[in-house]
């Protein structure tokens, strides 16, 4: 921590960053030492001593001579044929008015066979190439469109259709797709994570280069391996780069180009009618759009929040407020800085005018432990101080709508396996700090507040493991406050725009529900989250509250994607598939919240499906529930490719599972309703967190019934919006 804020705060010492830049200014102030100390070495030993010079230069030149001075990654000798091949073919594809664009990007360029730094297409394209690196080649608006394309692929976030509306747009002719990076150095997407991530969304590979390999997942994540070349490439629908576009655009996104992206998801983005930002239009410009029939998208993209621009994954931090204001090294996207905070979307908390805390821009950000974390209501979510950051900052500032009068307030203080928040230091109206020891669970703070505008709170004393967090605190309740949170859209188009005749333009409210990486893949809970785990990141949202302004009322058809929620119950997705009425099959939880892994995969006679439960947030289980009483003293348990169950409970009754999947209890167990507990298991061949149960088999249980896809149906008024059913 000491050498990080040295660094941070420091500037003579910020050549200390590499030691590969630091060896050189070291050398040169050895050598300039020297060559003094040579001038004043008496006549009679200058000889000697300008030998012993040469001997120590010739020493330091030994690698020069001998070909060693550049590391072996450095020295990969050759290009592979096959990325000069795809390079080549990729660029007679696409002309000069087309672009071949690579996936996924890369913050450094690091391949099996060699180190480049920078990403090796373009350094041998001749035609127009596209990738994203960790410094953006381009203006603002460009740079913001590939990352957010990138960033759609690397964290699976992508859906049916999406990618090609917005491959159109960029001009994208041909896709070429990698899998030779070294994913630690390079930052890029694992193989397998990006083929699971690109299926369905390409077309297939017009051709492959390089010998196929097969590639597991990413340690730790799920998901089947894939079998895959060194490149791939496909044909892609890009539009010519150089093209003509009406003068009135067809749409204008009041957001940034994560608004475009979400307009490609809704299969609304017609790169060919041209399309504005309202950020770069007037109000002159607005209203000649609106006359020519432009459609008006109001999107809560262009957040006001810090981005971890050294990170492909868990790179976008929580949505901050109007009065927040970020740290000076940290990165904050604004593309139209003109409009102030009438052009972002921001947070706002009923009650609080401000709710602030820091974080450390260059570090994986979790916007689940945001600070409304510690005001929701709710014991199972917590806000968790950034432990990169020094004592000092790590504090959490509530900042009133209105003075209050407040004898007391009560905290809830945070406790995993990471370490116990045990001291606090309480400020109140920007006064002298007060320390407090907490205890675990409730603690009421006597603050005496006649007039309470702010309230500060530091974390000022954490006990646990040497290599604790930084802690935090589950909840603070204050008298009389109750704090909920909302994101409000930009506001400049409908300022803009009110009062235009809006007769032919259309409107679109197009709203993002905050997820984490591989949203399709995110489980429900994190035991330890002081961990920091990207494994187990959970959504930073579970429903979406926007205020939005429109310049005009209008009446609008709901559409949008959705999936299951991690934390739905088994029994509930049986039943929206068209489940078993003879059983009911449920369970402790699905690994990474798939629906595909819930109890009924072990009942279902399908040795290729499995319920696959989390270890780590308790004991797993799995349950049959049955109309009839159901009678158990042995069985076999077919395993999974995750951890294998080595013993069980039944309804309490302990039972060794042996390496063939058999076990049989030390007496039966006859019961209406049966829990299989899993006390203990084997490591999962990939260190996924889990246990896997293929088949559950045992004589006279029900078998679940189970389709494998199709359509099903909700009744009239299901979902609802503020409370009032959608017809």
């Amino acid at each position: 921590k000491g050498l990080t804020f040295a660094y941070n705060n420091a500037g003579p010492v910020d050549f200390l960053r590499t030691t590969y830049k630091a060896s050189p200014l070291l050398a040169l102030a050895i050598a300039c030492l020297g060559g003094a100390a040579a001038a004043s070495v008496p006549r009679r030993f200058r000889l000697p001593a300008l030998g012993g010079l040469a001997l120590i230069a010739a020493a330091f030149a030994a690698p020069l001579v001998a070909g060693r001075a550049v590391d072996a990654e450095l020295a990969y000798g050759s290009v592979p044929g096959e990325w000069r091949e795809a390079v080549k073919d990729a660029g007679a594809a696409t002309g000069d008015d087309r672009r071949t664009l690579l996936l996924p990007g890369q913050l450094f360029g690091f391949y099996q066979w060699g180190e480049t730094l920078s990403s090796i297409g373009p350094a041998i394209a001749e035609r127009p190439f596209a990738t994203r690196e960790v410094v953006p080649y381009a203006d603002r608006r460009s740079a913001q469109l590939l990352a957010t394309l990138d960033d759609l692929v690397q964290q699976g976030r992508l859906v049916p259709g999406q990618l090609s509306g917005l491959l159109a747009l960029t001009g994208s002719g041909q896709v070429l797709v990698s899998s030779d990076a070294r994913r630690v150095q390079s930052g890029g997407l694992d193989p397998a994570g990006t083929a699971a991530s690109l299926a369905g969304s390409l077309e297939r590979p017009a051709r492959t280069y390089g010998r196929a390999h097969r590639f597991p997942r990413a340690w730790g994540r799920g998901g089947d391996p894939r079998t895959l070349p060194r490149i791939s490439r496909h044909d892609a629908p890009g539009l010519p780069l150089v093209r003509v576009a009406p003068l009135d655009p067809r749409a204008v996104v009041d957001g940034d180009a994560e608004g475009v992206a979400e307009l490609a998801a809704h299969g609304a983005l017609d790169p060919r009618g041209g399309l504005a930002y309202a950020g770069d239009l007037d109000r002159a410009e607005v209203e000649q759009a609106v006359r020519g029939g432009a459609t008006l998208v109001f999107s809560d993209s262009a957040r006001k929040r810090i981005l971890a621009s050294s990170r492909l994954r868990l790179n976008h931090g929580p949505t901050l407020t109007a009065p927040a204001t970020a740290s000076e090294d940290a990165v904050v996207s604004d593309l139209f800085p003109g409009r102030g905070d009438g052009g972002r979307t921001v947070a706002r908390y009923s009650g609080l005018r401000d709710l602030d805390a820091r974080l450390s821009p260059g570090y994986s950000l979790f916007p689940e432990h945001r600070p409304y974390a510690a005001l929701d209501g709710r014991l199972d979510t917590s806000w968790l101080a950034d432990p990169n950051l020094e004592d000092p900052q790590r504090f959490i500032e509530l900042e009133l709508d209105a003075p209050r009068r407040v004898d007391a307030v009560r905290l809830y203080p945070h406790i995993d396996a990471k370490g116990r928040t045990a001291r606090v230091a309480i400020s109140v109206n920007g006064g002298a700090e007060r320390e407090l020891r907490l205890d675990p669970g409730w603690n009421e703070i006597s603050l005496r507040a006649k007039a309470l505008r702010k309230l500060k709170i530091r974390i000022a004393k954490v006990i646990g493991p040497k290599e604790r967090g930084g802690g935090g605190i589950d909840e603070i309740a204050v008298p009389g406050l109750r704090v909920e949170e909302s994101l409000r859209l930009p506001t400049a188009l409908a300022r803009d725009a009110r009062g235009a005749d809006l007769a032919r333009s259309p409107m679109a409210v197009l709203l993002s529900r905050t997820s984490t990486d591989f949203p399709y893949r995110a489980g429900a809970d994190e035991p330890e989250p002081q961990n920091r785990s990207p494994l187990r990141a959970v959504d930073a949202e579970r429903g979406m509250e926007r205020d939005v302004t429109l310049p005009a009322g209008r009446t609008f058809t709901p559409s949008g994607w959705a999936s299951v929620s991690p934390r739905a119950p088994d029994p509930a997705i049986d039943a929206l598939a068209g489940g078993s009425d003879e059983a009911r099959f449920s369970s402790s939880g699905r690994f990474e919240g798939v629906p595909a892994h819930r109890a009924s995969s072990a009942f279902d006679g399908d040795p290729g499906t499995a319920w696959v439960g989390a270890t780590g947030e308790g004991t797993p289980w799995i349950e049959v529930e049955s109309r009839r009483e159901l009678w158990l003293e042995s069985g076999t348990i077919e395993t999974h490719s995750f951890g294998r169950p080595r013993e069980i409970s039944v309804n309490g009754v302990r039972a060794a599972v042996e390496e063939s999947g058999a076990f049989t209890l030390p007496r039966p167990v006859a019961a209406r309703r049966i829990r299989f507990e899993v006390l203990s298991t084997g490591r999962s061949p990939r260190g996924q967190p889990a246990v896997g149960i293929a088949e559950l088999r045992v004589a006279g249980f029900p078998q679940a019934r189970r389709r494998a896809g199709g359509r099903f149906a909700t009744r009239c008024g299901e979902l609802r919006a503020n409370g009032a059913r959608m017809r």
